[in-house]
This record gives C-alpha cells, structure tokens and sequence, in this order.
C-alpha cells in the first residue's frame, strides 16, 4: 500500500505545479517533498517531469493522480455510509460566486454553529473556475450565475438577484435612447452590453 502522507504531497504538487509552494502548503521542507515523490516514483515509475521553472505529470502521473481522486472519493463515501446517513455530519464542500457567498457565509457559520460534527468547506470563485472545481471533484456543489451547458454536470435553478437600474431624481428611462441619454451606455464602445459608468 502507498504511504498517504506521499500521496497527499504528490496530489499538492499536481496542484499548485511547485514544489516550494507545495513544501509551504503542507508546512514541509522542500527535501521532504522531493523524497516523498522519490518513493512513489522508485515503486511506480517516473512520475513527473521537472523543468526549470515548471513541472509535468508523466501519464503514469495522470493515473496515479486519478487513483488519488478515486481514493478521496471512496473515503467521502465510507464516512457518508459510517454517520448513517446524517446530514448533521461530515463534510459539505461549496464553492459559490462572491456576491452570493457573502449571502451565504453568515448562515453556513450558524449551520456549522448548531451542528458542530458538520464541517463547511466554502471557497469565493468566478463561475468558470466553479465549473472547473465541481467537473474536477474538488467540491461537491456549486453555484454559478448562468446555467451551464456542460453533459458532466446536473443544474437546477437555486435562487435569482433583481437588478435594479437607479436613475437621478425626475429621469424616466423606457428605452435604450433613454439609457444613452443618461450616459449610462456608452454607443462609442465595442458591444451593446458594456457600461460605461
């Protein structure tokens, strides 16, 4: 069996592409980093390609890499099926949107607050790197601000955010000559959709 603590450090490293920043994340020295992908690769193989200022997996890498996520995988489901079923424990990943997370935060810290076995993990993002982090496996929900039209992924409508347009006092706006008028749309710019305030 592979050592996990190798493995944590390889997964890091396929991460953030560094083995300083991996050292840093894991509050290791560099050496310990290097030796701990030196056993993996004296059992497996090459693993990594090191280059001056980069590195890259090798496709034995990639698989151990997807290993790891399958490990992770069936690690969350052993502590799903070891609390029962109960959804007042474990861990709940969530990556949102700023505005909506900042929504949210308070109430996840009070749902945490009342359920001290549950654990939140809640990360700010754009809504590509959201798409990214769920497709990935790295959390389990997230939500984005436009549908997304990807086969991998199940969507449903969570929540909608009115906008409200503020004109000066005594302004009526009822149409996009209107809007220009105000200088709210500037007709000078490369797309209809861009403001210029």
């Amino acid at each position: 069996m592979l050592n996990p603590q190798w493995l944590r450090s390889f997964v890091v490293l396929a991460d953030v592409g560094s083995f300083t920043r991996t050292a840093d994340q894991l509050g290791l020295t560099q050496a310990a980093v290097s030796q701990h992908v030196r056993h993996l690769e004296a059992q497996l193989g090459t693993l990594v390609i090191r280059q001056p200022r980069r590195m890259d997996l090798t496709p034995a890498g990639h698989a151990l890499l997807a290993y790891c996520d399958e490990m992770e995988q069936a690690d969350m489901r052993l502590r799903l099926r070891m609390s029962e079923g109960d959804k007042t424990k474990g861990e709940l990943s969530l990556i949102t949107p700023g505005s909506c997370g900042l929504l949210l935060y308070p109430l996840l810290l009070d749902l945490q607050e009342q359920h001290p076995d549950l654990v939140v993990r809640h990360r700010f993002a754009p809504d590509t790197e959201i798409l990214d982090a769920v497709l990935g496996k790295r959390y389990e929900i997230g939500l984005v601000t436009a549908k997304p039209d990807d086969p991998h992924l199940t969507s449903s409508h969570f929540a909608g955010e009115p906008l409200e347009l503020i004109v000066p006092a005594g302004q009526s706006v009822s149409s996009w000559a209107d809007l220009e008028r105000l200088g709210y749309i500037d007709t000078l710019m490369a797309g209809p959709w861009q403001r210029a305030c």
